[in-house]
């Protein structure tokens, strides 16, 4: 049944002299024996011989079992929990979702939850802008991650996403990726010369912009180590498109081209999946899925279903379970302000001006003329600081004087007949704008934000402008006396979620330009002024979606200053105005400006009002004209080329008992602190409390990690304000939520099950019920494996085989494990020995049923989805074939019919049709592997002898108190008997004066709560006889009060103790807090009894400790007497 060591493989566990080791590696050696690398229990690395002198090979644990080899219960433990949470996850549960700091809303687990139940997880996430596709995103990977089914993970974002993204995994699902830029990647390639530059980092995120620089995707496409999951971000930007000379691909396209090949999960983030062409989005659904359509027009919605999901906030469907909408409203204000005449004076002066500027230009430079006039024309619009510092810029980078003409005074109001350059117009006119401090439209937004304060003063206020100078005259003359805070392009991230922080605090007012409308989620405000808005429909529509997102509570407002009478704000105004009418035609409620008026020149036409050039009525009727034909032409694209996922009360009370399922077993919080608690103690590293958190007082803790997992890369030696909870990691932003997925807890896990190094494979447990035990509790992991070696899921289960073959799946009541030492002592221990095996083949039949049930359950359905892939991409290829069949003929027959030479055509096309054949052959092969599911065989992870007799204490009256810690320390096998449990006995009489029981049931308070509490006159008594208690002699009754007073003040704690009369089987019990001593054992045990007795309710009443420790903490306290 042992192998010789002499053939150890990679995992074997072996005996040596320095103790019991694991076999990590072995080398051949031609003149002697084969070197074994080992690592023993406590991490340590040795090489030895193979034929060394007492090297044996190690026992199988059936065999350890039936010999007495028992393992330590902690170790047990550890091994155990470890199997059971990387395990943990089943097809139908979310494992991440306790261990992010996101909120939950239903319908982005929805879409989580149809990715990753799909045969392959390559989606296009088209929902609409603002409804957290970086969250569902996120949930994808972690679960991925969760259920073993990734490791790699590249995220690809446009360049100014890149830091939000980053910031966002860590923030909230407590995962660090490396941020990949030329510093970084040039550091790396001087560290490691020839290293493909893409395989030092498993988690990255990197701009697409960088990723296509010639180095780097050259590196992406000869990459040999696959991805698990890729991202990309604003997938629309990977534009392939149709041409005469083929299909012409931009470089972002290619690298969505090299990372499609070589990844198994894809996901395509973005909020306009299509942009009406249909080519284009062709090529883009072709990185996902190469053989699903034959070309552009071969797509429709019901060919969309499985491979995009798509969801917009107006559809009416989108409600959740109380039936209310997922998404608060909307509302569109306009703030209209009216200028004094001196401020509509130095208007048209100004516009006057800056048109003059523009003639004078234009025949030198008519782009830089018409720019500059833009600029200038929107500064005037912004603020009067805005085009007063524009004026004084130009009047200083005037160099030469030039005359302006002699009328020039009758034209402009603020300049007089004095003036003879434009450097003395400009003189003039700045002093106009200096002359007004704050203008019409400072004082109506001053007003506004007073009142919005006044109404209540923890309102949020976000306001945009366009420009720094607007902005500094806002914080500086406009709202000098309100707190605020403010974003622009100068600040880097860390000033910004400093700011966006103080927003959130304490101050009423975020000021922010136009470098804040992308990359920052406000959700916590709901109230918008824009100062003065951009005149490109897609920056308005961004600005909006700071505040109307995913996370948005109230109904979103928003209000616009507009100057009355301008003909820029007129145009603006109508735009604004056409939003809820454009929201209702196309069924959107984000980004509709931009969809509609894409390639719309808004500016173009602002100015051509503002100059004359055409009147303003007309420009805004072509204006409403062209949004009256995009939308037709965007509601076509809708109904034709994309679909529309519906989330209704149905779809969302569905998924709420999911995301319920999720929180229940097969693990919980306190799994996770007790197996990085136990971790840290047994291998010498600590977990104490850091920090008292919150108004409930929560803890945060401070972790050591032990030094044989320190050592690991992307393992810290210390861990700071640390929690385990998911609420208190929602309400602490400091604290770092240590979740089945945070890198401590997986080398933890790592470490207890990668080969043998910790043992916990063999142990002795002690049962509540005598009626089924002994027996053999085994714990099986069960898998199944792919045609292609895929493990598609896995699972655990244990089995308990009782002495007379009875088999029962799960396992008894435990109440206690037994030290190595003591295991081996069990009376049952022996009596098992000689079934042991016989048991675990038993064990293992029936974890092989239910490995044959996990299989049966999802291949019916793996190989119905293999059968529609393979549909479709024998659709593909006879399309594809037939097409080149066609040409080949046509080639042939010219050659035939005319002089053409068309061997080189003609050779080329049956190239093309012998590649495609071979391409699709390769892929039947491919399909045909993956309709394969081959159970895996059942691993055994450890086994147990359960036995239902307790250890207890035999008690000698000579014995000193010490004496009682030392039989457990010293493992005096002579002090050390077993005994019958408490469910045996009939009742108080049976217990043994002289064997006081280390272990009793976990729940035994519950038998005080069928005592009642009486006065005695000389106490209360808990008692099930009132009627004897109530005649007990206040004598006896008070010195049994003394004695046992005597006995807990030996100790170093205070508990709360009193007296209980039953007589049921208990000799003491922990109710409510308080220890009872049953004075019916008062004459029959001596006192030495009563400090056992006491030591285990101490520890029992400790509901911290886990069982495998309360021997070892019984013998601690024993050891304080």
């Amino acid at each position: 049944m042992l192998r010789k060591v002499g053939v150890s493989e990679e995992g074997d566990l072996v005996d040596f002299l320095g103790g019991r080791a694991t076999v990590v590696a072995s080398q051949s050696r031609e003149n002697g024996p084969d070197l074994l690398y080992l690592r023993t229990g406590d991490g340590e690395l040795k090489k030895v011989p193979a034929d060394a002198q007492g090297l044996t090979p190690g026992k199988a644990i059936g065999d350890r079992l039936a010999t007495g080899e028992f393992d330590e219960p902690v170790r047990f433990s550890l091994r155990e929990r470890a199997a059971r949470l990387s395990l943990a996850y089943r097809s139908n549960r979310f494992l991440s979702l306790s261990g992010n700091r996101i909120r939950i809303e239903p319908y982005q687990v929805d879409a989580a939850h149809r990715v990753l139940t799909a045969y392959e997880p390559r989606f296009l996430i088209g929902d609409e802008v603002g409804l957290g596709k970086t969250i569902e995103a996120g949930i994808i990977i972690e679960e991925l991650i969760a259920r073993g089914r990734a490791n790699r993970v590249l995220i690809i974002t446009p360049a100014g996403l890149r830091d939000q993204w980053q910031d966002e995994m860590q923030e909230k699902f407590g995962r660090e990726y490396i941020a990949y830029d030329r510093g970084y990647v040039d550091s790396l390639r001087a560290a490691q010369p020839g290293k493909n530059i893409w395989t030092h980092d498993d988690h990255v995120v990197v701009s697409i912009d960088f990723a296509k620089q010639d180095d780097m995707l050259a590196d992406l496409q000869n990459l040999k180590h696959s991805w698990d999951v890729v991202v990309i971000d604003e997938a629309h930007h990977l534009t392939a498109r149709e041409s005469s000379d083929g299909v012409k691909r931009v470089d972002r396209y290619r690298v969505g081209e090299a990372v499609s090949h070589n990844t198994n999960a894809l996901l395509f983030l973005t909020g306009t999946p299509h942009k009406g062409k249909q080519d284009q989005f062709f090529h883009l659904l072709r990185l996902l899925d190469p053989y699903r359509f034959r070309g552009p027009s071969d797509i429709s919605p019901e060919k969309l279903s499985d491979l995009m999901i798509r969801r917009v906030k107006s559809d009416k469907s989108m409600i959740d379970a109380e039936g209310k909408p997922m998404f608060p409203g909307r509302k569109i204000t306009t703030l209209p302000v009216s200028l004094t005449p001196e401020e509509r004076r130095l208007y048209d002066d100004l516009t006057e001006y800056i048109s003059a500027i523009y003639t004078a230009n234009v025949e030198t430079d008519r782009h830089a003329a018409g720019f500059t006039m833009v600029i200038y024309q929107k500064r005037l619009v912004s603020s009067i600081k805005a085009i007063a510092n524009s004026l004084q810029k130009r009047r200083d980078e005037l160099e030469t004087k030039t005359l302006v003409s002699k009328d020039i005074a009758t034209r402009l109001y603020n300049v007089d007949d004095s003036v003879k350059t434009e450097g003395d117009v400009l003189d003039q006119l700045i002093a106009a704008a200096n002359s007004i401090p704050v203008d019409s439209k400072g004082r109506r937004l001053r007003e506004f934000v007073r009142q919005v304060l006044r109404e209540d003063k923890s309102e949020k206020i976000l306001l945009f402008t366009e420009y720094t100078d607007t902005l500094e005259y806002l914080r500086d003359d406009v709202l000098a006396d309100v707190k605020t805070v403010e974003i622009h392009g100068g600040m880097n991230q860390s000033e910004r979620h400093s700011a966006i922080k103080r927003f959130k605090q304490d101050a009423a007012v975020m000021l922010a330009t136009d470098a804040a409308r992308e990359g920052l989620n406000l959700q916590f405000a709901h109230l918008m002024v824009n100062y003065d808005l951009p005149w490109n429909p897609i920056r308005i529509d961004q600005r909006m979606g700071r505040l109307h997102r995913y996370g948005q509570d109230e109904e979103v407002q928003i209000y616009n200053l507009f100057v009355e009478n301008t003909r820029e704000s007129d145009i603006l105004q109508l735009l604004m105005e056409k939003i809820d009418q454009i929201e209702s035609d196309i069924g959107m409620r984000s980004d509709v400006l931009g969809t509609v008026l894409e390639d719309y020149d808004v500016e173009g036409a602002i100015m051509d009002a503002v100059t004359g050039a055409r009147d303003s009525q007309d420009v805004m009727s072509d204006l409403e004209g062209a949004i009256e034909e995009r939308q037709k032409a965007v509601k076509t694209i809708e109904r034709d080329f994309l679909i529309q996922d519906k989330f209704d009360a149905d779809d969302a009370a569905v998924i709420e008992q999911l995301i319920d399922l999720s929180k229940e077993r097969p693990i919980s919080e306190d799994d996770i602190e007790k197996l990085v608690r136990e971790f840290c103690i047994e291998f010498g590293g600590a977990m104490t409390t850091d920090i008292e958190s919150g108004d409930a007082g929560y803890p945060l803790y401070h972790v050591s990690v032990p030094d044989i997992l320190a050592l690991d890369s992307g393992i810290q030696e210390e861990y700071h304000r640390v929690t385990f909870s998911r609420s208190v990691a929602l309400d602490t932003p400091e604290a770092e939520l240590v979740s089945l997925n945070h890198p401590l807890v997986q080398h933890i896990i790592t470490y207890c099950l990668d080969g043998d190094w910790i043992d916990g494979q063999a142990v002795g447990l002690v049962a509540n019920d005598p009626s089924n035990t002994p027996g053999i509790l085994a714990t099986y992991r069960l898998g199944y494996v792919s045609g292609n070696g895929e493990v598609p899921t896995e699972d655990y289960t244990r089995v308990y085989v009782e002495y007379d073959s009875s088999i029962h799946e799960g396992a008894p009541e435990i109440i206690g494990a037994l030290p190595a030492w003591m295991a081996r002592l069990s009376p049952d221990s022996y009596r098992m020995a000689g079934n042991v095996n016989e048991a675990l083949l038993k064990a293992k039949s029936t974890a092989e049923k239910e490995v044959s049930r996990l299989v049966s359950e999802v291949r019916e359905e793996r190989v119905r989805d293999v059968n529609i892939k393979a549909d479709h991409a024998k659709r593909y290829f006879i399309h594809e074939i037939r097409k080149l069949e066609d040409r080949l003929r046509e080639y042939e027959r010219r050659e035939r019919d005319t002089d053409k030479d068309m061997q080189v055509a003609i050779r080329s096309t049956q190239k093309q049709i012998a590649d495609l054949e071979e391409e699709w052959e390769a892929e039947q092969e491919r399909l045909e592997r993956e309709r394969q599911l081959i159970a895996d065989e059942p691993e055994l992870v450890n086994a147990a002898v359960l036995t239902s007799q307790v250890p207890a204490l035999i008690i000698k009256h000579e014995l000193e108190p010490d004496s009682l810690a030392s039989a457990l320390s010293t493992k005096n096998e002579e002090l050390i008997t077993f005994v019958s449990s408490y469910a045996e006995l009939a009742d108080v009489s049976m217990i043994t004066s002289t064997a006081p029981r280390l272990l009793r049931p976990s729940q035994w308070g519950s038998t005080a709560t069928e005592l009642s509490q009486i006065s005695h006159n000389t106490g209360p008594i808990w008692t099930d006889d009132i009627e004897t208690a109530m005649k007990i002699d206040s004598t006896r009754l008070e010195s049994f009060v003394k004695t046992v007073t005597d006995v807990v003040s030996d100790f170093n704690q205070s508990p709360k103790i009193g007296v209980c009369l039953t007589e049921s089987p208990v000799d003491a019990v922990t109710y409510e807090g308080r220890i009872l001593f049953n004075i019916v054992l008062a004459d029959m045990v001596p006192d030495v009894y009563w400090q056992v007795v006491t030591a285990r309710e101490l520890v029992y009443s400790d509901i911290s400790l886990p069982p495998e420790r309360r021997l070892e903490f019984i013998q601690s306290l024993l050891e304080t007497l």
